[in-house]
């Protein structure tokens, strides 16, 4: 699509994690440190093939939307369960290790959570320009809001909806319906910038909305996407560029 077809937005809606805050990327550093914060309780002979196990275990426990809903919602339980499960399949049976090391990888991954270089001077850019800014995001409330505030985020925003809060999240399609409420904006008017092609792509499209996939991971769509979003960017840094060049 050329930058001249594309309508010009008055509303612009953000996910947080993948999108503003670089949460996939502190998934390894935080396990590797768990690992060997943990290492007094039970060695573990091969921290390797028990990451990837974990990962495995992480992959088919998230790709199930209602265990999402309900993993989300509490983080450090879906990582008890997930690290429990990776563990019986190397022969290891240890609650308290699997509960030490989910607390341990929790705390830790929230800890190295950062901004992706260039997404405030982003928001800042957007916000001057006098676009109206929200943001939607999945999760507990403590954890998002906590994230939200240690990064000075709130100011950036005309209102954020945070799951935990509200009692649903994305992909309810009431979520995106409170947004344009809140600002008095049309669907076609607004644009959903994310990275989950099933939360943030597929179910705003749904809602008339333009969406913008953030592919931070450089993996491009595969055949059997559950989406084609309308755009496709590798960082919100790109976004200014594009809208001036429409």
């Amino acid at each position: 699509m050329k930058t001249t077809d594309i309508i010009v937005p008055e509303l612009i809606i953000f996910d947080l994690d993948d999108t503003i805050l670089a949460y996939h990327a502190a998934i390894e550093p935080s396990m590797i440190k768990a690992f060997a914060n943990c290492a007094s309780i039970q060695p573990i002979p091969d921290t390797e093939l028990l990451k990837h196990e974990i990962h495995d275990m992480a992959e088919w426990y998230w790709s199930d939307l209602e265990r999402h809903r309900i993993g989300r919602a509490d983080l450090r339980q879906a990582r008890y369960e997930v690290i429990t499960l990776a563990l019986k399949k190397l022969g290891i049976v240890d609650d308290r290790y699997a509960n030490t090391l989910a607390t341990e990888r929790a705390r830790l991954h929230e800890e190295y959570i950062d901004l992706f270089p260039g997404a405030i001077e982003t928001i800042k850019q957007l916000r001057s320009a006098n676009y109206k800014l929200g943001m939607i995001t999945n999760g507990a409330a403590n954890v998002q809001n906590a994230k939200i505030d240690r990064f000075n985020l709130r100011d950036y925003f005309d209102f954020i909806l945070v799951e935990g809060e509200i009692g649903y999240g994305k992909p309810d399609d009431r979520i995106y319906a409170d947004a344009l409420k809140i600002t008095g904006v049309e669907a076609k008017k607004t644009w959903m910038v994310g990275d989950n092609l099933h939360f943030d792509i597929l179910a705003a499209q749904q809602q008339g909305i333009f969406t913008v996939w953030n592919d931070h991971k450089n993996e491009g769509l595969t055949k059997d996407s559950v989406a084609i979003p309308d755009m496709i960017i590798h960082s919100i840094t790109e976004l200014p560029a594009i809208l001036k060049g429409r």
